[in-house]
């Protein structure tokens, strides 16, 4: 079956319709498409088009409008247009709108423009095979060579570029280009090519809370036939640096904190390790990470943008080898153990205990100085660090019991851990004294904290599993506990039993009230700092002070919900409490039940809503009241309905640092020095 075709007068008229920038221009291109193509054109999607490896006139123009399309949404897809840009048909409109309307293709701010640099080179591609000497000429008017001759000066009002938008860095890189590719029939640009001796090149900006360094490509400048002195800074990365052999006057040049497109050492991904015991070639896994359109082919390129230092006499590195047959031991052990399918781990784990010296050649922690291990462990396969959640739990156990030696005397672990069903791994470190656990979604039960009897510190985060903490009351030496579970947690007896408990945290928990709580708890910090649902603090009372001459401090900060507070202070006699920001608290109705108390602290900070603290006023053992109520514009009248007891002493404070109160912490590992 054949593929329509369309006249090339029928074509240019189309190119020239189908403009970006113009969303009526592209209604009237497809309208005017459709009657002459019908269904043919209808039917065409990008995808379809991009799987073919040839492409008539009519497919690149159908491409031209998909590209069209997509540039005019507010968040333009930029793997579909990098998939389309080097696909599309040379034409004279659409060159200019890449060169010329660019930051019109979806929201840029500065530094953030990588889809227009994309566009940008690729229009470069398209004028350097259209050829036409008075399109060049068109688009470097009002560019002139600096007086010092080491640059270009553009004039705002006379040059086509988009120089007002701000993007100074990809500007004189299209400048570049345009002088650079010029046919030798372009008067103005051998005019500038011949007037430039020097030429400085600073690819960083260095804007307010920014600073990034971007690349410089030598190809365009083979051609300052004049060039003599060429200075690059911070191009990240420097590409393309054979270019400059053509240039036969150059004799200075510099490259300051210039980086090279590939890594010195490079390291694959996990996608890359499993593609590679699959058997799959792979280049230098640095040239993967970014995407280049080449000037000098229009083809999309990878490129990686590391920190390794320039030097023109170095070669690429070769791509990392396994060290092993895709189908030896290794190979199979390695593919289980990061199997998406716990089955498969459990097989390829059973597999490594049967041979662990076979295993150790496959994964392998980095253990010179373990409590430098910081937020997760670095544990490694060949060439590729394991990182978060690419350690599953298989790897975990394999690790630790294969060298239960050299972990034994680990006091902190820390890891992000999504995978994490259990912590059975708690057994090979009996000497672990803090525990952090971020992202826990799978785990279901905290059975094996019998084997962590040492632990003083816990913190679990992320548990939309977990229902229960029955096992916890293993953990007699514990101080401080942190639980920020993704649903309330139906059973917190074990808490009671922890006689060292002292510090307790439940922030962003969903849960409406405290009734959960068990009796017997004594501490002397409690956190629900961000309970946006905490409706009611009943239960709150079961709570006693660990030290009777210490006060307990109570963090409500953010309990944006909170309005009955009915259950603070309970038979306590000393409370400190932070209600700051509890927006929806109206009046302390139900604190005048504290009969005990005897002195108390309230931080009122951003509680907008409160009316009325007169239940203050009946607490008959009250000695002391101290309140702080900042930048609250009721705060006089709140004062004034206080009818106190004689002899209580009253501190009024109207401005408020949160250093000033030890309420909140940011987990119980930060508690330890405590």
């Amino acid at each position: 079956m054949s593929r329509p075709t369309l006249a090339q007068e029928q074509i240019k008229r189309l190119e020239q319709l189908c403009r970006w920038d113009e969303p009526a221009l592209i209604a009237q291109g497809n309208a005017l498409a459709e009657s002459l193509l019908g269904q043919a054109w209808i039917d065409r999607c990008a995808d379809e088009l991009l799987a073919q490896s040839t492409r008539n006139d009519m497919e690149s123009l159908k491409l031209n409008f998909q590209l069209a399309e997509e540039l005019q949404r507010d968040e333009p897809d930029h793997q579909k247009c990098l998939r389309i840009l080097p696909k599309l048909r040379t034409n004279p409109t659409l060159a200019r709108q890449l060169l010329l309307d660019w930051p019109r293709a979806g929201s840029y701010t500065p530094p953030s423009y990588d889809l227009g640099w994309h566009l940008v080179n690729a229009g470069l591609y398209q004028l350097q095979q259209l050829g036409d000497p008075s399109l060049f000429d068109d688009l470097l008017e009002g560019i002139e060579v600096s007086p010092q001759a080491d640059g270009f000066v553009i004039d705002p009002e006379r040059c086509l570029l988009p120089v007002a938008e701000g993007f100074e860095i990809l500007i004189q890189h299209e400048i570049r280009g345009i002088v650079g590719f010029a046919p030798a029939s372009s008067e103005r640009a051998v005019r500038l090519r011949s007037g430039m001796k020097r030429l400085t090149i600073d690819a960083r900006y260095d804007g307010y809370k920014w600073e990034r360094e971007f690349p410089v490509d030598c190809n365009p400048l083979a051609n300052f036939d004049k060039l003599s002195s060429l200075e690059v800074c911070h191009a990240l990365p420097l590409l393309n640096w054979s270019a400059l052999d053509h240039c036969d006057r150059l004799q200075d040049t510099s490259f300051t904190n210039c980086h090279l497109p590939w890594t010195k050492k490079p390291n694959w991904n996990l996608r890359e390790l499993r593609a590679a015991l699959d058997g799959q070639e792979l280049l230098p896994p640095s040239w993967a990470p970014d995407d280049y359109i080449c000037l000098e082919t229009g083809r999309r390129l990878y490129i990686s943008r590391r920190y390794d230092g320039f030097d023109a006499a170095a070669e690429p590195p070769a791509p990392p080898e396994l060290g092993f047959a895709t189908d030896s031991l290794e190979a199979r052990m390695l593919r289980r153990l990061l199997s998406g399918r716990r089955a498969q781990r459990r097989d390829g784990l059973a597999l490594a205990r049967t041979h662990p010296d076979t295993s150790r050649r496959v994964i392998w922690a980095e253990v010179d100085r373990l409590e430098d291990w910081g937020y997760f462990p670095r544990f490694k396969a060949p060439h590729t660090p394991l990182v978060r959640n690419e350690i599953n739990e298989e790897i975990l156990e394999l690790v630790l019991a294969r060298d239960a030696e050299t972990f034994a005397g680990l006091e902190t672990f820390r890891m992000e851990c999504p995978w994490l069903e259990s912590l059975d791994f708690l057994q090979f470190l009996p000497n672990l004294r803090a525990l952090e656990l971020k992202s826990c979604a799978a785990l279901e039960n905290v059975s094996a904290f019998e084997f962590a009897k040492n632990l003083r510190h816990l913190d679990l985060s992320g548990t939309a599993a977990l229902r229960s903490l029955a096992g916890l009351e293993s953990c007699q030496a514990l101080l401080s506990c942190r639980l920020t579970p993704d649903q309330p947690l139906d059973d917190l007896r074990a808490l009671a039993s922890l006689d060292e408990l002292r510090r307790l945290a439940f922030p962003w928990n969903t849960f409406t009230d405290l009734k959960g709580l068990p009796h017997g708890l004594r501490l002397d910090r409690f956190d629900l700092n961000d309970c946006r649902s905490l409706e009611r603090l009943a239960g709150i009372e079961r709570i006693q002070a660990s030290d009777a001459r210490q006060p307990l401090r109570v963090n409500l900060r953010d309990c944006t919900q909170l309005r009955d507070v009915t259950g603070l202070g309970g038979e306590l006699t000393n409370v400190h409490v932070n209600l700051a920001n509890c927006s929806s608290l109206v009046t302390l109705s139900g604190l005048e039940q504290a009969k005990n108390l005897e002195k108390l602290l309230l931080i009122f900070v951003g509680c907008d809503a409160l009316e009325d603290i007169s239940a203050l006023n009946h607490l008959p053992k009250l000695r002391k009241l101290h309140l702080n109520l900042a930048d609250l514009d009721q705060a006089p009248t709140l004062i004034d309905r206080l009818t106190l007891g004689e002899g209580v002493k009253v501190v009024v404070e109207e401005r408020f640092s949160f250093r000033q109160y030890p309420f909140a912490s940011s987990g119980p590992i930060a508690w330890d020095g405590d």
